[in-house]
């Protein structure tokens, strides 16, 4: 399968403070109202979505997997699982802080339906990661017990010289229970703004409602074209100012973790 050789899409994180969500939905709605006044206080515009909701919530269960010595995450892979109304979702990802580097990993699968991707991650305070990934649907988990299991679907692995018995578990033991909140509205930072999509993520021990959560994310997306306009520049400048502003509020951000994934492997 061919790989992508550029970005096609960046999204910017930000983990935020957990004890303001015990409340998910009113505490979203509170940070919503400075996202809109921080867009507004920079000539953007806040436009309604198709829904009268405020969100579209989406429950899944999130884990990683890795060797008993984390052989996946030392070569900078990880192997995440996700499972929404009985479908699994397989995603393989190199990630780096080196763009080249990331671009030349290969994580082809055997699959014919697997879904490729270069994406450019923003973190605090304005630090670039870049993603190479692949995933898989499946209507089954499959067999995923050892590193001959991972490599049957992405053969790129035996690169990494790791004993084809190795075993494979969940990292840390640690399933995520998780709630995405995907915000109706969009964001226009300018006049010609591309689509602009923002979540709102949490992950939670056991899925209760009245849980504080683990980790809380807010993010927001946008597409990359092909031919980079003025137009476009202008856009790229006013979400990295969006992006700072919105880290001068420090009751809302979190001192811990900048990704979820690095929490599930710190857990």
């Amino acid at each position: 399968m061919s790989q992508l050789s550029s970005i096609t899409s960046r999204e910017y994180k930000l983990i935020l403070n957990s004890s303001r969500f015990k409340q998910r939905e009113e505490g979203s709605k509170l940070f919503w109202d400075l996202v809109e006044f921080l867009v507004k206080s920079n000539y953007g515009k806040i436009e309604d979505g198709k829904s009268s909701e405020d969100w579209a919530t989406e429950k899944r269960t999130t884990w990683y997997l890795d060797t008993p010595t984390l052989n996946l995450k030392a070569n900078d892979f990880s192997l995440r699982v996700r499972e929404e109304e009985g479908e699994y979702k397989v995603t393989l990802k190199y990630r780096s802080s080196e763009q080249d580097l990331s671009a030349v990993q290969d994580v082809s699968s055997t699959s014919k339906d697997s879904k490729p991707k270069f994406e450019e991650d923003i973190v605090p305070p304005l630090e670039s990661k870049f993603s190479r990934s692949n995933s898989i649907e499946y209507s089954q988990l499959p067999n995923l017990e050892t590193l001959s299991d991972l490599v049957a679907i992405f053969p790129s692995l035996d690169k990494l010289s790791i004993p084809a018995s190795t075993s494979i578990k969940r990292v840390n033991d640690f399933t995520a229970h998780e709630v995405c909140l995907k915000v109706t509205k969009r964001i226009k930072f300018t006049e010609k703004s591309p689509k602009v999509k923002a979540c709102f993520s949490f992950w939670y021990l056991l899925g209760n409602d009245d849980e504080y959560p683990l980790i809380s994310e807010f993010s927001f997306d946008y597409d990359i074209p092909e031919n980079i306009s003025e137009d476009f520049q202008e856009f790229i400048k006013a979400a990295n100012l969006f992006f700072a502003n919105l880290q001068k509020f420090p009751d809302w951000l979190s001192s811990g973790n900048s990704t979820k994934t690095s929490f599930a492997f710190a857990s």
